[in-house]
């Protein structure tokens, strides 16, 4: 869906519901609405949509998915991008009872879709009969970092079809790396966590200022609607609006 034609069928609705709601509530509890009623309301809701349409821009064409999602969907975390990576692969054949280990080195491919052996030829398999990738060694700063799977024997936990993701973690600190986009490395990040508080509060304080100063509630019937309709915003209108005006990701690096 186009931001303009989201703004603008928030702007149209919330019009509608911000008359709609202060002449029923008004004439309930204060027998008189506020004057202007109908320029207040347009006016709350041009406020409104103009916020959450620039939410909805931000969070869309951030970096990644719920970068600056609703509290309860957000993803704080950075992204940074690897070109090369040691696999370090469990054996299916043992010796004296143990599993034997091997490492192999892989580099991202000359057109970027996939990482191959250094030899250019084979690409990266997660497992197969004869192995399991147990773990990821990614240098880091000029260090090598390894991020380890779940793995038991010979079976990747929480893993219950070929297609489910697996997710390889740092085996000290944060970061993650999924085998379904295997050039990212995501950590969190305490900077895109205190954006999305600012965004999400910002986005409360923004319903009570147009029910208080602006449709001319009181004070406590403006926190208790700034909170219904906060959450129902947060909760239910902001996913909406987000998978409506989603863009394509680009094609991301995976595991064959």
């Amino acid at each position: 869906m186009p931001l303009v034609v989201t703004f603008l069928a928030l702007l149209v609705g919330l019009t509608a519901v911000f008359l709609g709601l202060s002449l029923t509530l008004q004439r309930l509890f204060y027998n008189q609405p506020a004057g202007q009623l109908p320029l207040r309301s347009l006016v709350a809701a041009l406020l409104t949509a103009v916020f959450l349409t620039a939410w909805t821009f931000a969070n869309t064409r951030a970096s990644h998915k719920d970068k600056y999602g609703a509290m309860h969907e957000a993803n704080s975390t950075a992204q940074s991008t690897i070109d090369e990576f040691q696999a370090v692969r469990r054996l299916s054949l043992k010796s004296g009872g143990q599993y034997k280990e091997e490492t192999v080195p892989y580099a991202l491919s000359v057109d970027g879709k996939a990482f191959v052996e250094k030899d250019g030829l084979k690409p990266f398999r997660r497992n197969t009969s004869d192995y399991i990738t147990t773990a990821l060694v990614v240098p880091r700063d000029g260090k090598p970092v390894k991020y380890l799977a779940d793995v038991k024997d010979f079976t990747y936990a929480g893993v219950k079809a070929s297609g489910d993701p697996v997710f390889f973690k740092a085996e000290s600190g944060t970061g993650t790396i999924s085998d379904q986009n295997l050039r990212v490395v995501e950590t969190f990040s305490y900077a895109g966590l205190i954006v999305v508080l600012i965004i999400n509060a910002m986005h409360f304080a923004l319903w009570l200022v147009a029910f208080w100063p602006l449709l001319n509630f009181r004070v406590g019937l403006s926190l208790l609607l700034a909170a219904v309709f906060g959450a129902i915003t947060m909760l239910v209108l902001m996913p909406l609006l987000f998978n409506s005006n989603a863009v394509k990701p680009a094609a991301v690096t995976r595991a064959a």
